[in-house]
């Protein structure tokens, strides 16, 4: 009966074994999985972050060559107001405050 008794002991013993690193690994990769969306939310977070920077760069540039575009276009006109109303400086002076100056 010893014989069987020890058998039955190992075989104990391996299955504690077996069992035991069984729920380690069963615990890494629960860690593992918990890392891997931490990581995916902050790289998610990150390209959200650098699209939104972007996106207001962008604005700002849309904003400024519209303002550009805006100043050459009333000092286009009022080029041409001073071309053909050289004489009347007055008028080519009141439409330069009135359009030109913001």
């Amino acid at each position: 009966g010893t014989m069987v008794d020890r058998m039955n002991a190992s075989s104990t013993q391996m299955g504690d074994g077996m069992q035991a690193a069984l729920q380690q690994m069963a615990s890494s990769i629960g860690d593992l999985r918990a890392q891997v969306v931490a990581t995916g939310e902050t790289a998610s977070n990150t390209m959200t972050q650098g699209a939104e920077r972007l996106l207001s760069v962008m604005n700002e540039t849309l904003e400024g060559i519209r303002d550009n575009t805006a100043e050459g276009a009333c000092q286009s006109a009022l080029n041409s107001f001073q071309g053909t109303a050289s004489k009347n400086f007055q008028f080519v002076s009141l439409i330069s405050i009135v359009f030109c100056v913001a």
